[in-house]
């Protein structure tokens, strides 16, 4: 897997598998996300990556229990994709990062696509979401990496969706593309921000 990607400012962005050395580079690429995009993904603002959630991903990994997809550009992670195994067999949550100057072109829909696929091949069934209320920009690149994806509540001020990856997974659409709403109605609205 080395799809390229252009975004924002013409850089080339390449997606690969996670490899074990990215852990160590998380500790330096807090750069390209703003607090508000840390704080979206880790559930409390930060300047930085979460000690934590690097040792977290060490821990899971060594067991087989987690596994991503990385957006490089130049010498850099600008994005990734990951799912972690639950508790139930065949279920996993799926969730993402995107750097900041690389959103809004599709990159968080083809990270989530090729994560999804690979959460398949290692007999994930069913993957689940839990994305903030306001966060559109997640809930987007769901829907559009997902057209068989569905909403099942609202809890603690998040949407939860699922995925049933049994049924085939359509590539990810173009940015400029519409993303259908799928099987299911969508959640509501979100109050303007």
């Amino acid at each position: 897997m080395a799809p390229v990607a252009r975004v924002a400012l013409a850089d080339t962005v390449r997606l690969r598998p996670w490899r074990s050395d990215d852990v160590d580079e998380l500790g330096r690429v807090a750069a390209y996300f703003t607090p508000n995009a840390l704080a979206a993904r880790f559930g409390a603002a930060s300047t930085t990556i979460p000690d934590w959630y690097r040792t977290h991903i060490i821990e899971a990994r060594a067991h087989g229990r987690w596994n991503a997809c990385v957006a490089h550009s130049g010498d850099h992670i600008v994005g990734w994709a990951e799912y972690g195994l639950d508790d139930e067999p065949g279920h996993a949550d799926i969730a993402a990062l995107v750097g900041d100057r690389y959103q809004g072109h599709g990159l968080g829909t083809r990270l989530i696509g090729q994560v999804a696929s690979v959460a398949k091949a290692a007999g994930v069934r069913v993957l689940h979401a839990q994305i903030r209320v306001d966060n559109r920009a997640a809930r987007k690149a769901l829907y559009a990496a997902f057209p068989n994806l569905r909403y099942t509540e609202l809890q603690d001020g998040q949407w939860h969706f699922a995925v049933d990856l049994a049924h085939p997974v359509d590539p990810p659409r173009a940015s400029n593309e519409p993303a259908p709403i799928g099987p299911a109605q969508r959640p509501p609205s979100s109050p303007r921000t």
